[in-house]
């Protein structure tokens, strides 16, 4: 049967055969290629390739082609596979190993059955109608990206992730069978999650889980390499947050109401704007928690440069920033104005100088919070801003 299928596909095909560098092979009656194959129009019809492929030593192009079927794709590419930009509903007859990345994007997949199991780099299933991940590779050198899907969970995944694993702008409500090692970042943003119950337990690079609906972070990982964002979810509280971030930590727009459970160390800055944080159970002077004309000091970040001061209140003026600027500046510091602007309802100003050798960042809105034990070396540029801000 083989020898028949050789001997009509040279007869047909001898032409194309050689102006793509294909090479019959008779033992197994497909065409072989030791380098790249751009697939044309003229390999390709009613959706199909014409020619049958087995194995090609570099890359396989067959992307933006009006492809509704692989049958014909090559059993082994050495290097990169695109059949992306296509109407494939399957992935049916595609390579069962790719030496380096793997682009099925923009198409119209449901399911990601036939896949290779073995896929050297990254692999992009991105904008498909994909509503499970069974039948994905279970090996990946590098990203997975299956972002913009109608995925509910994550079942079928990888396990282990040498890149980044991104699933956001999904359906998902729930992160069960997510990568148990993520090498890059995570980025599950832009779901319907109301929990990080099955996250991985390690992240090197960073983790994204803003815009859902989570009302607690109890459940990601303990330890970040990169930036943690966790910001406009439905979060009244930050317990459970990682204990280590390396980059910077987000938590704005959420209903706060305590900083209990802040990382122990973040290696950034640390966000916490546009929350409901309330003096209620943090205020420690003994004064009346609801005064807001006391202190009222969000949170205080540090990095490795200069020293910052941000106001975000609208009976904070400009003028107490500069004032508490100068005062710092008495220390032997310079500041200098990045921004300043105000309207009717609303002030922002920011001023930086290298009093302490730090940058920190003071958010005023009204409210005072407990610092987290890390930020008590920084009482004296908390009482600056209380002398500042205690005036009417």
């Amino acid at each position: 049967m083989k020898n028949t299928n050789s001997k009509s596909n040279a007869a047909i095909d001898n032409e194309l055969a050689r102006e793509y560098n294909l090479k019959l092979n008779p033992k197994t009656g497909l065409y072989d290629c030791y380098g790249n194959v751009k697939v044309g129009k003229d390999l390709v019809k009613d959706g199909r390739l014409i020619i049958k492929f087995g194995k090609v030593g570099g890359y396989f192009d067959c992307s933006v082609n009006n492809l509704t079927s692989l049958e014909g794709a090559p059993q082994k590419v050495a290097a990169d596979f695109y059949c992306d930009h296509n109407y494939l509903t399957s992935l049916k007859g595609c390579p069962h190993e790719v030496g380096g990345d793997f682009y099925c994007e923009q198409n119209n997949l449901t399911s990601l059955e036939g896949a290779p199991q073995k896929v050297g780099g990254w692999f992009y299933c991105s904008n498909n109608n994909l509503t499970s991940l069974k039948g994905a590779p279970q090996k990946v050198g590098g990203t997975f990206d299956c972002s913009n899907n109608n995925l509910t969970t994550l079942e079928g995944a990888p396990q282990s992730i040498v890149g980044t694993f991104d699933c956001s702008n999904n359906n998902m409500i729930s992160l069960d069978g997510a990568p148990h090692e993520v090498g890059g970042g995570f980025i599950c943003d832009n779901n319907n999650l109301t929990s990080l119950k099955g996250a991985p337990r390690k992240v090197g690079g960073d983790f994204d889980c803003s815009t859902n609906k989570l009302t607690s972070i109890e459940g990601c990982p303990q330890s970040i390499g990169g930036y943690f964002d966790c910001s406009f979810n439905n979060l009244a509280s930050i317990e459970g947050a990682p204990k280590e971030v390396g980059g910077d930590f987000y938590c704005v727009g959420n209903e706060l109401t305590s900083l209990k459970g802040a990382p122990q160390k973040v290696g950034g800055d640390f966000y916490c704007q546009r929350t409901a944080l309330d003096c209620k159970d943090t205020a420690t002077d003994g004064s009346d928690k609801n005064d807001n004309t006391k202190t009222k000091i969000n949170v205080i970040v540090r990095t490795d440069d200069d020293f910052t001061v941000e106001t975000h209140h609208p009976l904070v003026e400009a003028r107490f920033a500069k004032e508490f600027c100068d005062k710092a500046a008495k220390e032997g510091g310079e500041y200098n104005v990045n921004t300043v602007s105000t309207d009717a309802t609303d002030v922002y100003c920011t001023y930086a100088t290298e009093v302490l050798g730090v940058e920190v960042h003071i958010y005023l809105d009204g409210k005072e919070v407990t610092m987290p034990e890390l930020f008590t070396n920084y009482n004296k540029s908390i009482d600056y801003c209380s002398e500042i801000l205690g005036r009417e």
